[in-house]
């Protein structure tokens, strides 16, 4: 049988393999408190909001009905100029140029 590791106890000084055992016992419970646990996911963010609607992945709540959302915005040149990676689908920015919300299709 193969020995996988050492573990020296000095008791008079109050070591383990060299660290102090207070040292020692800290990093373990240090460990146990934050060991991975099951996390619970969460699938929508709310802001302004802490019931956000579950068919929401985003849900904006202006509580005193006085802000709103504001989309990118770029200039007709930037927005000609801008080119979105395939994947972004759905892409939404306002033209301030031409006063018109532009959506990438691909």
């Amino acid at each position: 049988m193969r020995r996988i590791f050492n573990i020296s106890i000095d008791m008079k000084n109050r070591y383990l393999n060299g660290l102090p055992i207070a040292s020692v016992i800290f990093l373990f419970l240090l460990l146990l408190i934050h060991a991975p646990q099951k996390s619970v996911g969460q699938n929508n963010v709310g802001i302004g909001t802490n019931t956000p609607n579950p068919s929401a992945i985003l849900d904006l709540n202006s509580p005193n009905l006085d802000k709103g959302l504001l989309i990118p915005r770029f200039t007709t040149a930037e927005r000609i100029a801008f080119v979105p990676q395939s994947t972004a689908l759905g892409l939404l920015v306002y033209d301030t140029t031409l006063q018109q919300f532009w959506y990438w299709d691909g």
